[in-house]
C-alpha cells in the first residue's frame, strides 16, 4: 500500500516496521504539527480556490508569490580542457581564430518559476513560509507542503473546472 509520509511528504509503500524508506522516520508517528499538511504540485499559470494554502482558511483574495530560481551558468566548455589551450597556442593564428574567443566565455544558463498562491493575512503576518519540496522546470511544476483543506478544495476545484 502506498502512503504519504507525513515527514518528508514522498509517496512510499508502506513497510511493516512503518519506516519510510526515504527519510527514515515511522509513517505512523504523526504529530499536530504534521497532521493537516500534505503535498501538491502545482503548475505555472494554475488558478487556485480561495483557501489559504498554509492554514486552510477559508475567504482569501490575496495571492502571495511563490518563486524559485535556479543560476545555471558555466564555464564554457572549451576553457574547461586543457588540450582546447595548446591546440590554441600551437595553431597559432588558426587556433586563435577557432578557440580563442571561445576561451573565456561562460555559458549562462538560468530557470525560473513563480505561482501566486493564496495565503491570508494572518500567515502572512506571522510570516509562515510554504516549503518547497521538488522545482521541475522543465515541466513548469513546484511540489509544495499545503493545508490539507487547500488540498481537497484544490482537487474539488479542478474537478469543477476542469475542460
Amino acid at each position: 500500500m502506498i502512503v504519504e509520509c507525513p515527514h518528508c511528504f514522498n509517496r512510499v509503500s508502506r513497510r511493516e516496521d512503518g519506516i519510510c524508506l526515504a527519510c527514515r522516520k515511522n509513517v505512523n508517528d504523526v504529530n499536530e504539527e504534521n497532521r493537516n499538511l500534505s503535498a501538491v504540485s502545482i503548475v505555472e499559470e494554475q488558478d487556485f480556490p480561495d483557501f489559504c494554502i498554509i492554514c486552510g482558511k477559508d475567504n482569501v483574495s490575496a495571492r502571495y508569490p511563490l518563486s524559485s530560481y535556479h543560476d545555471l551558468t558555466r564555464e564554457s566548455e572549451y576553457k574547461k580542457h586543457a588540450w582546447t589551450k595548446a591546440f590554441a597556442a600551437l595553431g597559432g593564428l588558426i587556433g586563435i581564430t577557432m578557440f580563442g574567443n571561445e576561451l573565456g566565455k561562460k555559458v549562462k544558463t538560468e530557470r525560473s518559476l513563480k505561482v501566486d498562491v493564496p495565503v491570508c493575512d494572518e500567515c502572512l503576518k506571522n510570516k509562515k513560509e510554504i516549503r518547497t519540496l521538488n522545482v521541475q522546470y522543465e515541466i513548469r511544476t513546484i511540489k509544495v507542503v499545503v493545508h490539507k483543506n487547500f488540498k481537497n478544495q484544490l482537487e474539488i476545484w479542478s474537478e469543477k473546472y476542469a475542460l
